[in-house]
């Protein structure tokens, strides 16, 4: 804690569950650093459905963290879990795939980038999802940027591809907003 020059980590994940521990005894290692005042919440990173909820009847669970967007879709069922119980859900490579021709055909009609798309696929995907797309370059932070219109999230988010759409709605002329990503199959 002294080398990162504070008392107090505000949230402190376990990145890996380690198959050799108990998950219970992890988060209880854990919940002793934030009973203690040296971390304020705890998450979990790569986890199940079953983990999440093993872990919460130790410590509560404030985030969760695994590998999802567009194209790598394994932890739907995660992501739904959070969404329900009103855990943040943290995807990380929240861009991979935006370079594909399909993402880049929905937005040039929507006259976004496709990192835009991605991100506002992923936030039209879940109330609880909290992308954080890193970046080295302001140039990097404008392409990702999504515009925003109003003060509302959901309001400005309209305009932008929905998760709930098929492939095919998206190619009609019925008006419909944007695409919902390849079928399960389609990403394995």
């Amino acid at each position: 804690m002294r080398r990162l020059r504070t008392d107090r980590i505000a949230l402190y994940y376990l990145h890996r569950v380690d198959p050799e521990t108990p998950l219970e005894d992890s988060i209880a290692t854990i919940d002793e650093f934030r009973r203690a005042g040296r971390i304020g919440l705890v998450g979990l990173s790569e986890v199940s459905v079953e983990q999440i909820e093993r872990a919460r009847q130790v410590a509560p669970i404030a985030a969760v963290q695994n590998h999802f967007n567009l194209f790598e879709r394994k932890h739907d069922r995660v992501v739904d879990y959070c969404a329900e119980e009103g855990i943040p859900f943290v995807p990380y490579f929240p861009l991979k795939g935006g370079a594909r021709p399909e993402v880049a055909e929905i937005a040039e009609r929507h006259g976004a980038t496709p990192a835009q798309v991605v991100l506002a696929w992923l936030l039209r995907r879940s109330p609880t999802m909290l992308p954080i797309p890193g970046t080295l370059s302001l140039e990097h932070l404008r392409k990702t940027s999504l515009p925003s219109t109003s003060s509302s999230p959901t309001e400005s988010s309209r305009r932008w591809p929905s998760p709930r759409i098929t492939r095919s709605e998206a190619a009609d002329d019925s008006g419909a907003t944007g695409w919902r990503g390849p079928a399960r199959s389609e990403t394995r």
